[in-house]
């Protein structure tokens, strides 16, 4: 099955009202498109009790001829939020500017999740 997409809005000066979250996937993961290397993630955990953690995938599986792991995000606590990125597309996007998100430990579904964009400034 296919990965659910994490949407992005594009921030400005003139402000942007925070758009839906989507929500976790345990079995499909989620993804985002487009990146450019000024995009931000925002990780929601609804859980009532439970951490929960994600993965953000490496594109590149060796940087200088070490193997490269996902980078993991600090525990998110329950209840809790975070913020991530920006994710350097030469390390994290795939060939179309994709970026895998892999929740970590089977709490997928207590995740949302929705993503920022930098407005670029002429």
């Amino acid at each position: 099955m296919a990965r659910t997409s994490i949407p992005i809005v594009t921030l400005s000066r003139t402000g942007k009202v925070p758009h839906n979250q989507v929500q976790g996937d345990d079995g499909n993961r989620a993804y985002f498109s487009n990146n450019h290397g000024e995009t931000f993630i925002e990780i929601v955990n609804r859980h009532a009790s439970n951490p929960g953690r994600v993965g953000f995938e490496f594109f590149e599986e060796t940087i200088d001829g070490v193997i490269v792991q996902d980078k993991i995000t600090d525990s998110i606590p329950a209840g809790g939020t975070i913020l991530c990125g920006p994710f350097p597309s030469q390390y994290y996007s795939r060939d179309n500017l994709d970026v895998f998100v892999n929740p970590v430990g089977g709490s997928a579904h207590s995740l949302w999740f929705r993503g920022y964009e930098l407005e670029v400034l002429g």
